[in-house]
């Protein structure tokens, strides 16, 4: 079984006992909170958004944040606040108000986003529908960047390739650098990388390009991140999730909790 593939499994079942334990679904004041193997959030919402299981599909709207987690999750809808999603297999589409964070195997980011946009993932790919309104930070194996931002983009990882727009400059740390021809950026542009990047004809940079060697201590690591790094990384991830659904979990089950304690103090 893949690494993806456990980690997804690994979910599901904490979801499971998250549902086993307090119940698929409860509303805490304005919130909505469901955990469960297959949860799917839907419709205008008045207050934040949690939601943690096996896959998870978002297609609803708030003008709060919403904090997402799953073996798999697609975030189709619109928060007017933050965005967090963690997991094995990730997807967003759907506008962001203010500020995107996520964590995972896999990042697929389509999504408006009116801030920050802040990935870190082993297979990351800002596609050409992603749009973001100030800083772009992306750290993983393999980072595509295909969309637009308005703010500075910055790009780590072991092989990079953007082919999108930057109006604020580019900064990128990687062994293996790749400018493709659909590339548009404004401002400087600064590579760390090994050798010489590959910089197509066809790119348009309107300012100062400076390429500058990454050290060789940095170029070894990030040249073996295919290897057993990516697999320490998911490790925490999945820790991570292990974590936050306990949170979740606590913070699901506190009413229920309080309510028997009163119980048994009447009772006595």
């Amino acid at each position: 079984m893949c690494i993806r593939n456990k980690l997804q499994a690994l979910i599901a079942g904490l979801a499971l006992l998250v549902t086993a334990t307090s119940g698929a679904m409860a509303q805490d004041g304005a919130s909505l909170r469901r955990f469960g193997a297959k949860v799917e959030i839907l419709g205008e919402q008045k207050g934040a958004i949690y939601g943690a299981g096996g896959e998870v599909v978002v297609n609803a709207r708030t003008t709060e944040n919403a904090r997402l987690m799953g073996g798999v999750v697609r975030f189709e809808g619109r928060v007017g606040n933050d965005l967090w999603i963690s997991g094995g297999d990730l997807s967003m589409s759907g506008e962001v108000g203010h500020h995107i964070h996520a964590w995972g195997g896999k990042i697929v980011l389509n999504s408006v986003v009116g801030g920050t946009a802040d990935l870190h993932g082993a297979d990351i790919e800002i596609g050409a529908s992603a749009a973001i309104s100030r800083k772009t930070h992306a750290v993983g194996d393999k980072v595509t960047f295909k969309g637009a931002s308005i703010g500075l983009v910055k790009l780590e990882g072991r092989e990079v390739m953007f082919a999108g727009v930057a109006q604020s400059g580019l900064q990128i740390r990687a062994p293996y650098v790749k400018i493709g021809a659909g590339a548009r950026i404004k401002g400087k542009v600064t590579i760390y990388t090994i050798g010489e990047p590959e910089i197509s004809d066809q790119a348009q940079i309107d300012g100062e390009v400076k390429i500058e060697s990454l050290p060789q201590w940095e170029a070894m690591r990030r040249s073996h991140q295919g290897g057993w790094v990516p697999r320490i990384a998911l490790g925490v991830i999945i820790t991570l999730c292990a974590f936050l659904t306990g949170l979740l979990m606590i913070s699901l089950a506190r009413g229920g909790v309080e309510k028997t304690i009163d119980t048994l103090v009447e009772e006595l």
